[in-house]
């Protein structure tokens, strides 16, 4: 689920990708369709097929719906279709339209902490420095 602010354009790109993460290509020009409350967003296909721009209503109301991608996989005359949908959210959406997620970060080593400065020894110039410091 990806939230959407109100009042907003967002540009949105296809990135294919190979089976160990490497750029690939798509044949033909990738179809873009939305299903759900159409009032959600809007959509602008670039001539290419492989980006868009996003528009929101200038409201506050929360709406949502489905945007789905397909694309034909197989360089040749055959067809393999692979798609994205991803689920769109304008507006302020409750917490339970949302639901929940993990995020995993590495474990962080704590940073030892540095220990107070040592007031200086009484009689001293410095002492007499920090004395006067703290008077006011």
């Amino acid at each position: 689920m990806i939230p959407l602010s109100n009042d907003n354009n967002y540009r949105v790109r296809l990135e294919p990708k190979t089976a160990d993460g490497g750029p690939a290509r798509v044949d033909g020009k990738p179809v873009w369709s939305r299903s759900g409350d159409n009032q959600a967003f809007g959509v602008v296909v670039d001539d290419d097929g492989m980006g868009a721009l996003i528009t929101t209503p200038d409201d506050d109301v929360t709406r949502m719906a489905e945007l789905k991608v397909t694309a034909d996989a197989d360089l040749g005359a055959g067809v393999r279709t692979i798609e994205l949908v991803e689920v769109l959210v304008s507006g302020s959406p409750p917490a339970d339209a949302l639901g929940l997620a993990f995020e995993a970060v590495p474990k962080v080593a704590a940073e030892p902490e540095e220990p107070a400065p040592e007031e200086p020894p009484a009689g001293t110039v410095e002492a007499d420095e920090h004395a006067e410091g703290t008077d006011e």
